[in-house]
Parts: C-alpha cells; structure tokens; sequence
C-alpha cells in the first residue's frame, strides 16, 4: 500500500499479510520531498513509482526489487509537474497509464499518458482539459474497469469532481 507522510513529504509503503486485516511499515524512500505515491508492479517483479514533488516541477520516479522494503534513489522522470498530484494504472494489456497536469506552471493541461514500455517511456499523450479560463483540474484518479474502460475522476475548477471514459 503506497502511502505518505504529508509534514515530511516522504513516500512509504504498509504491507498486509492477512488480506488488510492488520498492516505493518514496510519500508520508505531516501527521497524526502515526495508525496502521493502511486505504484505498478513490472513484469520483471520491480515495483515503479511515480510521486508528486513540491518544488521540483517534475514528477519523481524510483524502482524496488523486493517488492517495496527498499527504493533506489529517487530521480526526476522528465515529465512536467507544478506541484500537484499524480495518478498511475498498470492496464490490462501491459501498458501504462499517468493522469497528471502537463505543465510546470500550472493545473491546466489534465493529461493522460501512455507507456508500451511500463513507466520508461512516456510515448502517447492526450489531454483531458485544457481550459484555464474554467480553472484548474487537479487529483486525478485513474483506473480501468474489467470491460477495458479507463476512468479518470478528478477536480474540476475546484468545485466539482469531473468524470472521463474512454
């Protein structure tokens, strides 16, 4: 269960042995200005992480090959990111999706990417909204649905919670 210390900004993960009846720490990350991890297993068994950063303005990237007790360093994924959150779904098909706010300055665009190669590459993106006349669109929440639809909730000007299938 990736999760965070929000006055740290550090990235931690809780692991359960009993189908989530009691969890235990299980291990944190060096990088200590990170929050709102999300994670996917690789199919080599790694974990990746993509986390938002606060004051970085990109969004940060670390691996783990024993399922979560350590973290490599910490290191910037090249992709935009002004200080908000992030979200990331390992899809049915193997591919990669990333919810995210495409820009250094701003919540405007709400992106959507596409890895082939699970989080190395960012090859395909499309935005969800790019009005920022309507305000910003923040905390997304991405997901795919048993029937292959992916679903993205999130923040729409900051007053209403905005829906997208596709």
């Amino acid at each position: 269960l990736p999760l965070y210390d929000e006055t740290l900004y550090r990235p931690q993960s809780m692991i359960s042995g009993d189908n989530a009846k009691t969890w235990k720490n299980w291990g944190g990350m060096l990088q200590t200005s990170a929050i709102q991890p999300s994670i996917i297993e690789r199919s080599d068994g790694t974990l990746f992480c993509m986390m938002r950063d606060a004051g970085r303005k990109d969004i940060w990237q670390s691996t783990s090959a024993d399922m979560g007790k350590t973290w490599k360093r910490p290191e910037l994924s090249g992709l935009p990111n002004p200080d908000a959150a992030t979200d990331m779904v390992e899809l049915a098909n193997g591919h990669v999706a990333l919810a995210y706010n495409d820009s250094y300055l701003s919540r405007v665009p709400l992106t959507v990417a596409l890895s082939e190669d699970e989080g190395r590459t960012w090859t395909y993106k499309r935005n969800l909204e790019t009005d920022a006349a309507r305000g910003e669109y923040s905390y997304p929440a991405i997901i795919q649905t048993p029937d292959g639809i992916i679903h993205v909730t999130y923040t729409y000007g900051r007053t209403r919670i905005k829906h997208a299938a596709f």
